[in-house]
């Protein structure tokens, strides 16, 4: 078995067997998930542990789909009373149990590092049961084995029986609104296990196992509804963190694990097909199907819809038949959706008195790419900001919606409600950029934080970086700095058009952009130098086919900027004026999967009258990072670095305190080879070269975000000595070696 997370792999000596792993007897209509009788023998090795669907044994006498199979070296079990019921969760890895409240001394300390999974499965298996007696299901209620896998696709699922659950289940920062996300997906897996029955009696045999995801989702909704009132949106769920960059990638492109429990993805498209329902068809799964539903039936037909899908007979078809019988024959379709690339845009709208007093509504929305009849929802809102909402539920590239209010319309939207999924192959910007007439600015969104410190110049550095655009827009923003390093402090604004072709929906590969900056120079940046005020305009431009920021194993970069701008000299001496021109470029080579070679270079000048800071400096972080920032400075510099990167060790789970998760540590080799021309000190040219190495600890910060944390030591090649020399003293002794650590956040 191929190292693999997920449904069917290995993870070290945990072999996961939790999808149709031998030949399956296919029932009506080709469907796999025939009841039949199965009987499954085992033969392990060295007294392996082995979980055949609910039950710890080496064979097993099954009727269902399959029998799916767990097997370690180990497999611990705890099970829990809840309610009349018992939970049997498995792992291959010792759960963590907390104390009692009445354990004695140390033995009641709780452990910081460990998280309590077993409770939080509890509570949601408590909650699932509450909602199934609430929707008067409590006829399904019975005993439940959750079983943990090795999975970073799926957070939660089931397998026949059997619910399944990532063993990276719950490692999230315990703040509610965080742990919702896994409760919900955790409530999802379980309702499609216990709901079995009423597609057993309703449902054909090929329909039955997207009708149990259809049934969880829906009571997944009715459990929001019963403990909140009503069911919540993901804006809702996400609640406090709405600021947050990878919330609102929810529109562009996540970059994180488990990207639909986070986001609430109608599609929810299963890219590496663990699902083995999505592994055999491609077909839509039971949230886009239910939100399909919602879009084409009035409130009254959906409550009915929804009743009977819980306590009727007529199975799914039958259901969706009664509440309209004009859509029934649309299910097929709905079914059919995924795969099939589709871009939806808005035509025109407009609005024609009707002659009363009123106006009547003309949108036309058109569908390019494949043929995928599927409701398509539109909201209007007029000038008195009246909510209307109609649908297309058509076949073709082309459709309309009429709609009637008081006064002329506002705004259009089509799909408001997120529900359809959109391909940006099909279209040059974001592919919800032409589904409204207006475009409203988003929240102020982190961009990127960065915070590092110089242990040899005793000086911690830091930057945020807030960007402001507008929905689905990815030609214009604005982006606001706060900058502290070793030339001084200060503030940025900048306005970015972005050009070329997309990187992904939420950027493109190149920018242009002005900016203009306020920053107080450091006295001291090289030894005896004045402060001062700068204000500098800048025109930059770069191109970026990096993807993933923090970790980038292929790609490059080029980055110029011209600089024309005034210094307050700290000694009340005058203003004088400078420009500057920087460019800077890297390419980025992969070397198998877990080594990458990453080259850097580049070249700058200065003109002008100019502080020490304004010059070009060869040392820190960016540079050569065995010289200080203040070491070599002068009128213009030259330099290449080259670093090779290996990632020694991976797919880890280290907890600090429920704040990170570290998941991989790589150790990196680097040197590098510049000159300084017009050195402040000499006037002359000077070479210079360094080396070093370092880790870069990989994590996921709130067990959410990625993040990397840099150790680098370096040292100069080239320097003749460690006096630091002013007006012919020796003040002070650089440190042979250079040290840097440094938290990089990128969003």
């Amino acid at each position: 078995m191929p190292a693999r997370f997920g449904r069917l792999g290995r993870d070290g000596n945990i072999l996961s067997l939790e999808a149709p792993w031998y030949p399956l007897v296919l029932g009506p209509g080709g469907a796999w998930d025939a009841r039949v009788p199965h009987h499954v023998e085992v033969l392990a090795a060295d007294n392996a542990d082995v979980l055949l669907g609910d039950e710890l044994a080496l064979e097993a006498e099954h009727v269902g789909a399959y029998v799916p199979a767990l097997i370690a070296p180990e497999l611990y079990v705890v099970e829990r009373q809840v309610a009349a019921f018992t939970l049997r969760v498995v792992s291959a890895h010792p759960l963590y149990t907390p104390p009692g409240p009445h354990a004695p001394s140390i033995e009641g300390l709780i452990d910081l590092l460990r998280v309590d999974e077993v409770s939080y499965i509890a509570d949601a298996y408590r909650n699932a049961l509450d909602t199934l007696g609430g929707a008067g299901l409590g006829s399904l209620r019975r005993n439940l084995t959750v079983a943990f896998v090795p999975s970073r696709v799926e957070l939660a699922s089931t397998a026949d029986s059997t619910v399944i659950a990532s063993d990276k289940l719950f490692e999230v920062f315990p703040a509610e609104s965080a742990l919702s996300f896994h409760e919900r997906a955790l409530m999802r897996g379980m309702f499609r296990s216990l709901v079995r029955p009423i597609s057993a009696q309703s449902d054909p045999i090929a329909d039955r196992v997207w009708a149990d995801d259809m049934r969880s989702a829906l009571l997944i909704d009715v459990d929001d509804a019963r403990r909140h009132g009503h069911v919540r949106t993901p804006d809702e769920l996400i609640g406090f963190a709405a600021f947050h960059p990878a919330v609102d990638q929810i529109l562009y492109a996540p970059q994180i694990q488990f990207a639909d429990a986070f986001f609430a993805t109608v599609d929810e498209s299963d890219a590496f097909r663990d699902d083995p329902l999505r592994a055999y068809a491609p077909i839509a799964r039971g949230r886009r199907i239910l939100e399909s539903a919602r879009d084409v039936l009035s409130a009254e037909s959906f409550r009915a819809f929804a009743e009977e899908l819980l306590h009727g007979t007529g199975g799914v078809r039958g259901s969706l038949a009664h509440a309209d019988a004009q859509m029934a024959p649309r299910l097929s379709s709905w079914l059919a959706a995924p795969g099939l690339p589709v871009n939806y845009r808005l035509v025109s709208a407009e609005s024609v008195p009707d002659g009363a007093g009123g106006f009547d509504h003309h949108i036309v929305i058109a569908r390019d790419g494949s043929t995928r009849p599927e409701p398509v929802q539109v909201r209007v809102q007029d000038d008195n900001g009246n909510l209307l909402i109609g649908a297309w539920n058509e076949e073709g590239s082309q459709g309309a919606v009429d709609l009637h209010s008081d006064s002329p319309l506002h705004d259009v939207i089509v799909d408001p409600n997120l529900r359809l999924p959109e391909s940006g192959d099909l279209t040059d910007g974001h592919p919800r950029a032409d589904n409204a007439t207006l475009h409203p600015w988003r929240p102020p969104l982190f961009s990127s934080f960065n915070l590092s410190y110089a242990a040899s110049e005793s000086r911690l550095d830091g930057l945020i970086d807030v960007v402001m655009h507008r929905r689905y827009d990815l030609e214009r923003s604005f982006v606001f700095q706060i900058l502290s390093d070793a030339v001084g402090t200060g503030g940025m604004a900048r306005y970015i058009w972005g050009v070329g072709r997309k990187r992904d929906n939420n950027n493109r590969i190149g920018a242009i952009s002005v900016a203009a900056d306020l920053t107080r120079l450091r006295a001291g940046y090289v030894e005896g130098s004045l402060s001062g005020w700068q204000a500098s305009v800048y025109l930059l431009g770069n191109i970026d086919t990096r993807v993933y920021a923090t970790d980038p194993r292929e790609g490059y970069s080029l980055r110029t900027s011209l600089r024309f701008g005034g210094v307050q000299r700290g000694d009340t001496s005058g203003l004088q004026f400078s420009a500057s021109a920087n460019v800077r470029g890297s390419l980025t080579i992969p070397i198998g999967l877990l080594n990458a070679l990453h080259l850097f270079a580049g070249a700058s000048f200065t003109l002008g009258e100019a502080l020490p800071g304004q010059f070009q400096g060869m040392g820190g972080r960016y540079l050569l990072r065995g010289f200080e920032s203040g070491e070599l400075v002068g009128r213009g510099r030259v330099y290449a670095v080259a670093e090779h990167r290996w990632t020694a060790i991976r797919d880890l789970d280290w907890n600090f305190f429920h704040i990170a998760w570290v998941r991989e540590v790589q150790l990196a080799a680097f040197g590098g080879v510049g000159a300084i021309f017009g050195e402040l000190a000499t006037g002359d040219t000077k070479l210079a070269a360094d080396a070093g190495g370092g880790v870069r600890v990989h994590f996921q910060y709130g067990g959410v975000q990625p993040g990397v944390l840099s150790i680098d030591i370096a040292t100069a090649l080239t320097r003749q000595t460690n006096d630091v020399v002013f007006n012919n003293v020796v003040v002070r002794q650089r440190t042979p070696m250079t040290f840097y650590i440094a938290f990089d956040q990128y969003f």
